[in-house]
C-alpha cells in the first residue's frame, strides 16, 4: 500500500491462511503478493528487479504492458530473480493454441452428439409414419366391418320382403280380375325389388374385394412393424444412454491406458484417450529425423518445419548444438510425424521406477535420456528439466519445469575462475593467464605500474583491512600490556579507578575462589539460559541420537514409522455410485445438472443447445461463440444494446464502466442480442464497434460511458480516484473487431 493510493483485490469468500497471524495478500505500490505490474522486466522506472524478497515467489506473474511473464525457479535470490532467462513469456501463440485445442475438442464432441441425434430423429420419424398408417388401416377395417353388417341386415330385410310378396301374390290370385291395378302396382314393386337385390349383390362383391385388400395391407403392416421393432432393438444397442459410462462411445479408449488423477480426454488421431489436464503448457513439434522418439524423451529445437512448427531432435548435455531441452515429449512421435512437447506441467503414465518421488531430473549425456544425479565434468552442460511426482513402472508421473538450468554454480575446470568480460558475461578464465604480467593493478587511486615484485612497504598503500604500521608504532606495541603481565604494573592515573569502581574484593562475603550457584544468577537479559530441573528431567527421557523428524510409513504397523489414528480411505467411486450421487435416474431429455442451493438437480437447459457453441472466431458483425447465460433483465426496463458490456448488480443488468467498484466488479457479460437476455460470459465476439482496438492488446473495462462496447485496450495513463482497473479479455484482430472475452475475477481500485 502506497501513501496516496489504495490497492484492492477481489478474492473468493473462503480464502484462509493456515497461520492466523500471516496475511492472505501482501500489497505494494505496483504489485501484490504473486503478481506485479511493471514498466519493463528490467531497466524501467518500475521493474521486476526492484521487487522486495518478501514479495517474490515461484510462478510469480509479471504483467509488462501487454506481455505476461512467469518466474520458473524456486530460488528467489537476486542472482536468479534478475536473470531474464528464468522468466518465461506467455505469447499469443500459446493462448491461440490453447483456444484452438479447446475449439477442436468441442467441435468433435458436438459432431458426435449431432450424429447420434440425427439417427434417433430419423428412427422416431419412421416409427411415427408407421403408427399413422396402422391407425388409418384400423379405421378402414372398422368402417368396412360396419358396411358389411349393414349390407347383411339389408339382405335379410329383402329376403323377408320377397317372402311377404309371395304370400300377397298367392292371396291376390283369387282377385286377379277385380284387382288389375293392384297387380300392376305389385309387378312394378317386384321389378324395383329385383333391381335393389342386384345392387346389394354388387355391393357385397365390392366389400369382399375390399376385405381381401385389407388383409394384404394388414400383412404388410405387420411385416413393417416387425422390421421397425428389429431396427429399434439394433439402435438400442448402438445409442449411448445417459446412464452409460463415457467409454461406451466408439472413439473413447480408456482401457488401453487407465486414466490417472488430473488427466483429461485428448484426441490422438484415432481415439479420445487419457492425457494431461489443465495447466499444461505444450508445444506442437515435428520429428524431422528418421528415428522414432519415445514418450518422456528430452528434446531440443533444431529447426523450423514448412508448417511453421518447431523441428526437434533428442537433447543431451555434451554440447551447445544439442542443448538446452525445451521440455519432454508427451507421447511417442514416430519419424516424420508431429506431436506435443510439454514445456510446463505434468506427464502421466511413465516408467519412473529408476527414480524416487521428489527426485530432480537432469538432461543426460545419452540423447533424450534424463538422470536424477547432477551432471559433472568441466564441459558438461547442466539443465534441470523435471521433478518426479510418482515412482511406478506404468503409472509414474513427472512435473516438467521448462527450459532452464540448475540453481547450482555451473561446472568449471580445475584452476579456472569466472571473470566478467566487456559485455558483462561471466567467462571461464585461467587465473595465471589473466593475472600474470598485467600492466596495472589498481587499489583506489594508487597503482603498481611495474612488473615483478614489490620490495618496500613505502611502495604499498595501507588502505584496507591489512594496514601497515610505522617503526614508532611498532615500539609502542612492544611496551604494551602483555597476557602474562601483572595488573599491578599499570600506573593508576588520577580518578581513573575510583573507590566505587574498585575491583571486586569478595563475592557474597567469600574471597578467593568463589563457586557460583546457577540459582543465584538472573539470566533474564542473557542470550544463554540456565536449564531447570524440569527441563533436565525431560532430556533424560530422550534416547541418544533421537531425531525430530520421523520417517512415517503408511503401511507400518509398529515402531516409530507407524502412523496412529489413520483415517479410513473410502472405496473408489463406481459408475453406479456416480449415477446415484448425481440422481441421473431422474434426468429428463436435454436436461442439465444445476445447483439448487443445497444439492444438484436436473433442470431444462435454458435456450436450448444453441447457447453453447464451438469456440470459433466469428467473421460477421455480432458473431459470438462461448458460454451464455439467459437470466435477468435490463435495470430500468427496455432493450439491451448488442455488443455492449454489462454488469450484474442488485438483481439486474446495468451498463458497465470502471468509475467505481459497484459498476465494474461484479459478473460481466456482453449482450449478444437486443431483444432477449442473452449474455456472453466467456468466449469470442466480433463487433464493428471494436475495430479501433490494437491486435494482441489486453482489454480492460472502460471508464468511458460510451464507445468501444464499454471496453478499452490500454490502461489509463492517469486513472481517476476510486476507478477500477480490471482485465476483461484480449484483442484477437483489431482490424475486424474480433476479441476473446475472458473477464478476470481480480481487480485493482485506484
Amino acid at each position: 500500500m502506497s501513501n496516496t493510493n489504495h490497492v484492492f483485490v477481489g478474492l473468493p469468500a473462503l480464502i484462509k491462511n493456515a497461520a492466523a497471524s500471516d496475511p492472505i495478500v501482501s500489497a505494494g505500490d505496483n504489485h501484490i503478493s504473486g503478481i506485479g505490474f511493471f514498466d519493463a522486466i528490467n531497466g524501467g522506472t518500475i521493474n521486476r528487479d526492484d521487487l522486495g524478497l518478501n514479495f517474490r515467489n515461484t510462478n510469480f506473474l509479471a504483467v509488462v504492458g501487454t506481455q505476461i511473464y512467469f518466474y520458473t525457479l524456486a530460488n528467489l535470490g537476486d542472482p536468479d530473480w534478475t536473470n531474464a532467462a528464468n522468466w518465461t513469456e506467455v505469447t499469443n501463440a500459446d493462448l491461440t493454441q490453447v483456444i484452438a485445442d479447446l475449439a477442436q475438442e468441442v467441435t468433435d464432441r458436438t459432431n458426435a452428439d449431432n450424429t447420434l441425434t440425427q439417427a434417433i430423429n430419423a428412427n422416431t420419424s419412421t416409427i411415427g409414419i408407421n403408427t399413422t398408417a396402422i391407425s388409418s388401416n384400423t379405421s378402414d377395417i372398422a368402417a368396412n366391418a360396419a358396411d358389411i353388417s349393414t349390407n347383411t341386415a339389408d339382405i335379410a330385410t329383402n329376403l323377408s320382403s320377397i317372402q311377404s310378396n309371395d304370400t300377397d301374390i298367392s292371396n291376390l290370385q283369387g282377385s286377379v280380375a277385380t284387382n288389375t291395378t293392384d297387380i300392376s302396382t305389385n309387378a312394378g314393386d317386384i321389378s324395383t325389388n329385383t333391381t335393389d337385390i342386384a345392387t346389394n349383390a354388387s355391393g357385397i362383391a365390392t366389400n369382399a374385394a375390399d376385405i381381401s385388400g385389407n388383409d394384404a395391407d394388414i400383412a404388410t403392416n405387420a411385416s413393417n412393424i416387425s422390421t421397425n421393432a428389429s431396427a429399434i432393438t439394433t439402435l438400442d444397442g448402438q445409442v449411448v444412454k445417459k446412464t452409460d459410462s463415457i467409454d461406451e462411445l466408439n472413439d473413447v479408449d480408456t482401457s488401453t491406458a487407465v486414466p490417472a488423477d488430473g488427466e483429461v480426454l485428448k484426441w490422438n488421431g484415432l481415439n479420445w484417450v487419457p492425457g494431461a489436464g489443465g495447466g499444461v503448457v505444450r508445444v506442437e513439434v515435428k520429428n524431422a529425423t528418421t528415428t522414432d522418439f519415445n514418450k518422456g524423451d528430452a528434446v531440443y529445437v533444431s529447426g523450423t518445419a514448412a508448417s511453421g512448427k518447431p523441428e526437434i531432435e533428442l537433447a543431451d548435455n555434451n554440447g551447445t548444438g544439442t542443448y538446452p531441452a525445451i521440455g519432454l515429449l508427451e507421447d511417442d512421435i514416430t519419424a516424420g510425424n508431429e506431436g506435443f512437447a510439454v514445456v510446463s506441467g505434468s506427464i502421466f503414465n511413465l516408467n519412473t521406477t529408476s527414480f524416487a518421488a521428489g527426485d530432480s531430473l537432469y538432461v543426460d549425456s545419452t540423447p533424450g535420456a534424463v538422470v536424477n544425479t547432477r551432471p559433472t565434468g568441466a564441459t558438461t552442460k547442466v539443465q534441470k528439466v523435471a521433478l518426479v511426482k510418482k515412482s511406478h513402472a506404468t503409472s509414474g508421473s513427472v512435473i516438467v519445469m521448462g527450459a532452464g538450468r540448475t540453481n547450482d554454480v555451473p561446472n568449471i575446470a580445475n584452476g579456472e575462475f569466472w571473470l566478467g568480460n566487456t559485455n558483462g558475461i561471466a567467462t571461464d578464465t585461467n587465473f595465471n593467464s589473466a593475472v600474470a604480467n598485467t600492466p596495472s593493478v589498481s587499489t583506489n587511486t594508487a597503482k603498481v605500474s611495474a612488473t615483478g615484485s614489490v620490495t618496500t612497504h613505502s611502495d604499498v598503500t595501507s588502505a584496507g583491512s591489512g594496514a601497515i604500521i610505522t617503526s614508532a608504532e611498532r615500539i609502542t606495541l612492544g611496551s604494551a600490556l602483555q597476557p602474562l603481565d601483572n595488573i599491578s604494573s599499570l600506573t593508576n592515573d588520577a580518578n581513573y579507578i575510583t573507590s566505587t569502581q574498585a575491583p571486586v574484593q569478595s563475592v557474597n562475603t567469600q574471597s578467593g575462589t568463589v563457586v557460583l550457584n546457577a540459582d543465584d544468577i538472573d539470566d533474564t537479559a542473557t542470550a544463554h539460559k540456565f536449564t531447570t530441573a524440569a527441563d533436565i528431567a525431560k532430556l533424560v527421557g530422550i534416547d541418544p541420537g533421537a531425531e525430530v523428524n520421523v520417517n512415517a510409513d503408511w503401511n507400518a504397523t509398529s515402531g516409530d514409522a507407524e502412523i496412529l489414528n489413520k483415517p479410513v480411505i473410502p472405496a473408489a467411486y463406481t459408475d453406479s455410485d456416480v449415477d446415484t450421487h448425481l440422481n441421473t435416474g431422474t434426468a429428463g431429455t436435454n436436461e442439465v445438472l444445476s445447483w439448487t442451493g443445497s444439492d444438484y438437480d436436473w433442470v431444462a437447459q435454458s435456450g436450448g443447445s444453441s447457447n453453447q457453441r464451438t469456440l470459433a472466431v466469428g467473421v460477421s458483425n455480432n458473431d459470438w461463440s462461448g458460454d451464455v447465460v439467459t437470466f435477468g433483465a435490463l435495470s430500468g426496463g427496455g432493450n439491451f444494446t448488442q455488443g455492449k458490456l454489462y454488469v450484474w448488480r442488485s438483481g439486474a443488468w446495468e451498463e458497465a464502466y470502471a468509475t467505481s467498484v459497484s459498476t465494474s466488479s461484479g459478473m460481466l457479460g456482453i449482450a449478444i442480442e437486443s431483444s432477449t437476455t442473452k449474455m456472453l460470459t466467456r468466449g469470442t465476439f466480433t463487433s464493428s464497434s471494436m475495430t479501433a482496438f490494437t491486435t494482441s492488446n489486453i482489454l480492460y473495462v472502460s471508464s468511458l460511458q460510451s464507445g468501444n462496447g464499454r471496453m478499452m485496450d490500454s490502461i489509463p495513463a492517469t486513472p481517476a480516484a476510486n476507478s477500477i482497473i480490471r482485465i476483461c479479455g484480449y484483442v484477437i484482430n483489431g482490424v475486424s473487431g474480433q476479441i476473446f472475452f475472458d473477464p478476470s475475477q481480480d481487480f485493482i481500485q485506484v
